[in-house]
């Protein structure tokens, strides 16, 4: 798998509002928090997708994928952040993209992906 891949099979997996998620990485059917790999794993946030999609942990691809998809978020957070009341210090401790999935919504994310996809295909990733 791609680096380009992986981005579009995560943005694939939450196209959709109804399989996306803010506030956990993955939930069940009823909302409750479960792994990104659980079998009962119905609705993912971006970073969650992500994990789902390359689940074997500390991937040299995942780790690649998600250190663009927070460079982009970054870029989108500080022209956003005011309007959506996001504290910027909470990037220390938090992954911009995540900020983008809680804060901005689900267009957001989906912008973030097509970014990262778009920059991913040019770079040969």
């Amino acid at each position: 798998m791609t680096e380009v891949e992986l981005l579009k099979a995560a943005r694939e997996l939450i196209a959709d509002p109804a399989h996306w998620v803010t506030g956990y990485l993955a939930v069940d059917e009823y909302g409750n928090p479960v792994t990104t790999s659980s079998q009962e794993a119905c609705k993912f946030c971006a970073m969650g997708a992500v994990y789902h999609t390359e689940f074997w942990a500390y991937s040299t691809l995942r780790h690649s994928a998600l250190e663009r998809l927070d460079e982009i978020s970054s870029e989108m957070l500080s022209t956003k952040a005011g309007d959506a009341d996001i504290d910027l210090a909470d990037m220390d401790e938090m992954r911009a993209v995540a900020l983008v999935n809680d804060y901005l919504g689900h267009t957001a994310v989906l912008e973030v992906f097509d970014q990262a996809i778009a920059q991913a295909e040019q770079e040969g990733a």
